[in-house]
């Protein structure tokens, strides 16, 4: 596979596939790719976009589904390969569920099916993100970010594998705590 920072390809096919019908404001696909804000001169009358501010006839929409960039589930759905994330992600719902794009189907540690968390962003600038997590139980802290190969994690200091999520995306294990 080629990545070019410009245009990921699976990015771009995931948002396409999201979209077919017709959708593209009131389906998933912009909630998938974290997109909070709509920015555009015409009106948009979608139930998930809600008029946050107009500036010289510039209108600002915030989308109220966005389940924003960075969330945890302890409850992933495992893929053994690329296709088989497409297929499920696919089906997914976007800040719910998460499919993750590994050979190992278990999670360090007891699961709660609702987990307790809080995540605190902080740092964010284009080569390094930055943010705790706090968690009653084990799981995946998701990052819509696009996955791209030699991006490292750490957590509490020691490296970690980051794992394709939600076919394009990135996540990283946790353990409690």
């Amino acid at each position: 596979d080629l990545y070019d920072p410009i245009f990921i390809s699976d990015i771009h096919r995931f948002t396409e596939a999201r979209n077919l019908k017709g959708e593209a404001w009131e389906g998933p696909g912009l909630d998938v790719a974290n997109v909070k804000y709509v920015i555009g001169t015409n009106s948009m009358r979608y139930r998930k976009l809600e008029l946050e501010n107009e500036i010289d006839g510039i209108k600002i929409y915030r989308n109220k589904d966005c389940p924003g960039r960075i969330w945890f589930s302890s409850k992933p759905v495992f893929a053994r390969n690329h296709e088989e994330a497409w297929e499920l992600t696919k089906k997914s719902v976007p800040g719910s569920t998460l499919v993750l794009e590994t050979e190992a189907e278990t999670v360090t540690g007891a699961r709660n099916v609702n987990p307790k968390y809080s995540i605190k962003l902080e740092w964010n600038e284009p080569r390094l993100l930055k943010f705790s997590v706090l968690t009653d139980t084990a799981g995946y802290v998701y990052v819509a970010d696009a996955w791209y190969p030699g991006w490292k994690a750490k957590v509490d200091g020691a490296e970690k594998p980051i794992l394709r999520a939600n076919y394009a995306y990135r996540a990283v294990e946790l353990n409690a705590g």
